[in-house]
């Protein structure tokens, strides 16, 4: 029984550190993206701005936006009316899933990237290939 129990330990360890591992990988690649990020010259600086980022088939989109407080509590409202809780809906009626101005996170599902219908510079998009360590695209979503 007590190699039974240790196997076990040692199991969830591994998974716990493999986890540990990925969002270390993650915050290390969100690190060199935006170490190398020029914005374009309409945007604010990149401190003003909340940050998401997730994977597409090897390639690193982010969106990088200015949410409102008006914003912020539409979007919690709305939360309430689902019954699933699609990003940024709050899990187990926590809190909204989006991050302050100069924070990142990740967003496990490129598809629930945060966005908006023009917008200007208030969103600006990102597409980073990682394997080239080179950017495909950075500028200021359209026109309002």
């Amino acid at each position: 029984m007590r190699t039974i129990r240790f196997t076990f330990l040692s199991l969830l360890s591994s998974l716990l550190a493999g986890c540990a591992a990925a969002g270390d990988d993650r915050g290390r690649l969100i690190e060199t993206i935006e170490d190398a990020l020029v914005l374009p010259s309409e945007a604010a600086p990149l401190a003003s701005y909340e940050r998401y980022y997730a994977d597409r088939d090897g390639v690193i989109l982010a969106v990088l936006i200015n949410h409102s407080d008006e914003h912020r509590q539409a979007v919690a409202q709305h939360c309430r009316t689902l019954s699933e809780a699609p990003f940024p809906c709050p899990l187990n009626s926590g809190e909204l899933r989006l991050v302050d101005a100069g924070e990142s996170t990740w967003v496990e599902d490129w598809k629930e990237l945060p966005g908006m219908s023009g917008g200007g510079c208030a969103q600006v998009e990102i597409e980073y290939l990682p394997n080239e360590r080179t950017f495909f695209r950075a500028e200021c979503n359209g026109p309002y």
